[in-house]
């Protein structure tokens, strides 16, 4: 009997593209408490992570739902190899969260946003309870696995096609 493969991101955004505009990079993720205003991390606030960003390019976000048990090096190498190329910065996180609160997944299910700063990859992590948005930071090379059936969605900014 053959077992049927099932891919670790199943891609939910369709055709409707979510716009994210070309941003200076100036806005972090402290300095928008009213927006996190169920929880907002104190990691996000401390002097070292509390920095401007680079400028970015304006560029589309897609949403894939997570299908199959992986972790997080599993579930963005099944994107692509070069993690680089799949990182949000702050003002990206902070504009999508402003402009499309209505995209985050809601009921307590987790919204992942992969992030770098100067030690490496982490993961910010949104979650919407009751209209109210929290978050939170976990490590990238965290232990243990996400599993496919809570729906949890995974957010990645694209490149706009010319």
């Amino acid at each position: 009997m053959e077992m049927e493969e099932v891919e670790i991101l199943k891609r939910i955004t369709g055709d409707n593209k979510i716009y994210i505009a070309a941003l200076d990079g100036t806005q972090t993720i402290a300095d928008s408490p009213e927006l996190f205003g169920s929880y907002l991390d104190l990691w996000f606030k401390e002097q070292d992570n509390n920095k401007p960003g680079p400028a970015t390019v304006a560029c589309s976000m897609d949403i894939y739902e997570i299908a199959q048990k992986s972790n997080f090096r599993g579930m963005l190498g099944s994107l692509n190899s070069n993690l680089d190329e799949l990182v949000s910065s702050q003002a990206q996180l902070v504009y999508f969260c402003r402009k499309y609160p209505h995209k985050l997944h809601k009921r307590g299910y987790y919204n992942f946003f992969l992030m770098k700063d100067k030690d490496g990859y982490y993961i910010a992590t949104v979650t919407v309870r009751i209209e109210a948005i929290s978050i939170y930071r976990y490590d990238f090379e965290r232990e243990g696995t996400w599993n496919g059936k809570d729906c949890h969605h995974l957010l990645i900014p694209c490149p706009i096609a010319a």
